[in-house]
């Protein structure tokens, strides 16, 4: 499971973007208000696996689907490597 701190941006305006780990870690894409849901990207300047496109200028990134904690304090949700479908855990607190 990986867990990590993420600020999150402007969720009112139905996107968002933020940042997690030490090591220029980013987020960013969609938020669904009704059902607490964030669904999008992730990147980084490295990573254990190298996409074979680029996304936002870097080589290492993936999707991410998230959902908020009822007083929105904290997220559970899974992400995966470049276009793969998302199955792996990631957890944490909003900064």
């Amino acid at each position: 499971m990986c867990t990590h701190l993420i600020d999150f941006q402007n969720r009112k305006l139905k996107t968002f973007k933020g940042t997690y780990g030490k090591k220029g870690g980013r987020v960013y894409g969609v938020y669904d208000e009704g059902n607490r849901t964030f669904r999008g990207f992730w990147d980084k300047p490295k990573a254990k696996k190298k996409c074979s496109r680029k996304k936002s200028g870097l080589s290492y990134w993936g999707k991410i689907e998230f959902r908020l904690s009822s007083n929105e304090d904290s997220f559970t949700g899974v992400w995966g490597y470049c276009d793969n479908q998302p199955s792996r855990d990631w957890s944490g607190t909003k900064r």
